[in-house]
C-alpha cells in the first residue's frame, strides 16, 4: 500500500468541545493523499470516544490512545507513527482552511522543501472575533538564517509550518518533553539546520486563542525552567548557521521573559530552586556584552 504524502498529527486532550470542528476541517479537504493521526493523550472527557467514532467512519484516521504525557510526548508519538513524506502538526482546538492541502501539495512538490511556512488567522474566543494577518508576503526558497531575516521575526508555533519527514528523521528531531513553549525550542533547532524553506502569502490555518490557554495561565516552576532551557539552547546555537544578532536578541528576549515571570512567581515552596535559576541566568547575563553596556541596570 502506497504511503500518504501528508501526515496530519493532532494531539488530543480534553477538547470534546472543539475536536469535531478540527477533524471535519481535515476530512473535508478536496485532496485525498493524506493520513490523520489522532493521539488521545489520556483524555478524561469524551474526546477519545469522538476520535474513535470518526476513525470508524474513515480509513484515513488512525487513533492512538495513550496515558497522559503532555503535548510534546503526544507529538513525538505522532512522529514515530507517521508514514507521510511531510508532517503537519495541527492543534486539536484549531482548524484548517478549505483547499489547504492542495496548496501545500503544489508548493512542496515544486520546491522539494524541508519546511514550508504560511500565515494564520487568529480567532479570539472570548471576543468571538477573528484577527487577520497583515502584510502577507512570499519568502523565496532560502535557508533558516536568511528566512528569519526576511520574515523579520521568529514565529515559533509548530502548527504554522509543514516539515519534511526526511528532514525530521535525518536530524533526529523530537519535541523536548516537560517544557512549556516546546515549539520555541523545537523550531530554534529546526531553523539552525534547515537549508530549504520558504513562506507563501496565504492563510491556511485558523488559530484559536482560548481564555484558559497556556499563555494566560499562572506562573509555574515548569515555565521558569522552560525559559532557562530555551536560553541555554540559544547559547549552544552560537556555533550554528543562525545569525549571531538573532541569537543574541533571542537570548535577551527569553531572559526578559524569565525575569518577568520570576517577579510574578509566588510559590514559596520552591525558593531554593528559584535561586538556582537566578544564579544560572546571572552567569549567562555576565557573558552577554549588551548587558555589560546597559547603564540602566535593567537586570
Amino acid at each position: 500500500m502506497k504511503n500518504p504524502y501528508l501526515s496530519i498529527i493532532v494531539p488530543v486532550y480534553n477538547v470534546e468541545e472543539y475536536i469535531q470542528k478540527c477533524i471535519n476541517s481535515i476530512l473535508s479537504q478536496n485532496y485525498l493523499d493524506f493520513e490523520l493521526i489522532l493521539i488521545d493523550d489520556g483524555s478524561t472527557d469524551n474526546s477519545g470516544k469522538i476520535c474513535d467514532e470518526f476513525a470508524f467512519e474513515s480509513k484515513k484516521i488512525k487513533v492512538i490512545h495513550q496515558e497522559n504525557g503532555g503535548l510534546s510526548n503526544a507529538r513525538n508519538t505522532g512522529i514515530t507513527n507517521a508514514n507521510g513524506d511531510y508532517i503537519w502538526f495541527v492543534d486539536s482546538d484549531d482548524w484548517i482552511v478549505e483547499n489547504a492541502f492542495s496548496i501545500i501539495d503544489q508548493e512542496l512538490r515544486e520546491n522539494n522543501l524541508e519546511m514550508l511556512g504560511f500565515y494564520e488567522t487568529r480567532f479570539i474566543e472570548e471576543q468571538n472575533k477573528f484577527q487577520g494577518p497583515n502584510n502577507l508576503k512570499n519568502i523565496p526558497l532560502t535557508n533558516g538564517s536568511l528566512y528569519l531575516k526576511k520574515n523579520e521575526r521568529f514565529v515559533p508555533a509548530a502548527c504554522f509550518y509543514i516539515y519534511s519527514s526526511d528532514f525530521i528523521s535525518r536530524n533526529q528531531f523530537f519535541f523536548k518533553e516537560k517544557l512549556i513553549h516546546e515549539d520555541d525550542y523545537f523550531n530554534l533547532i529546526c531553523f539552525s539546520r534547515v537549508q530549504r524553506i520558504r513562506k507563501i502569502d496565504k492563510v491556511l490555518y485558523n488559530y484559536r486563542i482560548r481564555k484558559n490557554s497556556i499563555l494566560s495561565s499562572k506562573v509555574t516552576m515548569q515555565r521558569l525552567i522552560s525559559y532557562l532551557e530555551i536560553v541555554k539552547l540559544c547559547k549552544s546555537l552560537k556555533k550554528s548557521n543562525l545569525d549571531i544578532y538573532f541569537i543574541d536578541t533571542s537570548i535577551r528576549f527569553y531572559l526578559s521573559l524569565l525575569f518577568m515571570h520570576l517577579y510574578r512567581f509566588q510559590d514559596n515552596n520552591n525558593v531554593v530552586d528559584v535561586y538556582k535559576i537566578i544564579d544560572q541566568a546571572k552567569q549567562i547575563i555576565s557573558k552577554q556584552t549588551y548587558y555589560l553596556k546597559d547603564k540602566r541596570g535593567v537586570f
